[in-house]
């Protein structure tokens, strides 16, 4: 299979397990506020990860949380959902919170669980996935604060596969700060691997606000067949 295959299939599965179970995510019973992060974590639903770090810039630690939630029925996945609290005087605010970037726990496929613990660096929080089998794949989300609004500033998706004798890792880096693309693949065997890379630029005609996050278009390997298909 190639990998160019491999990225569309897994697109488009991971875009309908987020679809199929986005309208109830959305009406989940998150408090706006709360003394502790247990405040913010509902019956029924168990804490994955907790990092803390300066979000907003106003000197305080803030704290990220990762919930897991039953799934609505046996025919749809388990809820998992990034939650972002500022720090306030009486303990936390629910200021933003993301339904796909950290993937639900069946979506590893034989890899297992493919979140990872996110990461708050300079006032940006990554969330990163890597999940698959023989054919691995990773994809990152970068976040910032700006203008008052939670903000995609960078996202990564790559694949490469495990076993094979020859030279398959691909990568797109997409900074969208700059509006630039960075495509990347090797060619070659092991022990020989060749890079080679080419940049693009896309046009971001709004900021893509973390509240509007089923509305993002992302670059994958499918939109630059003639780069990543050639010999």
């Amino acid at each position: 299979m190639r990998i160019r295959h491999l990225l569309i299939f897994f697109y488009v599965t991971c875009a309908l397990l987020f679809y199929t179970h986005c309208t109830h995510l959305k009406a989940a019973p998150f408090p706006a506020a709360g003394a502790e992060s247990e405040d913010f974590i509902p019956q029924d639903w168990t804490l994955l990860y907790s990092v803390t770090g300066d979000l907003n810039a106003d000197g305080r630690d803030d704290l990220v949380l990762v919930v897991d939630g039953p799934a609505a029925n046996e025919n749809e996945t388990s809820q998992r959902v990034v939650l972002i609290l500022e720090k306030s005087v009486d303990g936390y605010v629910l200021a933003a919170r993301s339904h796909t970037t950290a993937y639900c726990r069946e979506c590893g496929g034989v890899f297992g669980d493919p979140s990872n613990p996110p990461d708050i660096q300079n006032g940006v929080l990554t969330i990163s996935n890597y999940g698959g089998s023989a054919w691995r794949w990773g994809v990152s989300y970068s976040i910032r604060k700006q203008q008052g609004n939670y903000t995609l500033i960078g996202y990564t998706s790559s694949a490469f596969h495990a076993a094979s004798e020859e030279c398959t890792e691909t990568e797109v880096d997409f900074n969208l700060s700059t509006g630039r693309v960075r495509l990347s693949r090797q060619t070659g065997r092991q022990g020989n691997c060749r890079d080679i890379e080419k940049w693009i630029n896309r046009p971001i005609p709004a900021p893509y606000l973390l509240k509007n996050e089923t509305d993002w278009k992302l670059p994958s390997e499918s939109d630059y067949p003639d780069f990543f298909n050639a010999e």
